[in-house]
């Protein structure tokens, strides 16, 4: 039986039988058990020992609990 490595994405929980995967990959997976709206190139993964962007490597067994940032800026909404 092969390795599992556990990893969450802003509290969802995802799993992986590969110990590294790309942050694009991380992204791509988290959009499908919708831990993020919308587009996976849309955002930058923030790791607890690093931040991650597009081909960077991420080792599963060193880096697993990650949040989501939009990789450019959103609109917000303001009371006058």
């Amino acid at each position: 039986m092969a390795k599992e490595y556990e990893y969450k994405v802003n509290g969802v929980q995802l799993v992986s039988e590969e110990e590294t995967l790309t942050a694009t990959e991380i992204l791509e997976f988290a959009r499908e058990k919708g831990a993020i709206p919308g587009k996976p190139d849309g955002y930058i993964l923030k790791g607890t020992k690093k931040d991650y962007d597009g081909d960077d490597v991420v080792d599963l067994a060193e880096d697993n609990l990650f949040i989501t940032v939009p990789s450019t800026p959103t609109q917000v909404a303001y009371q006058r």
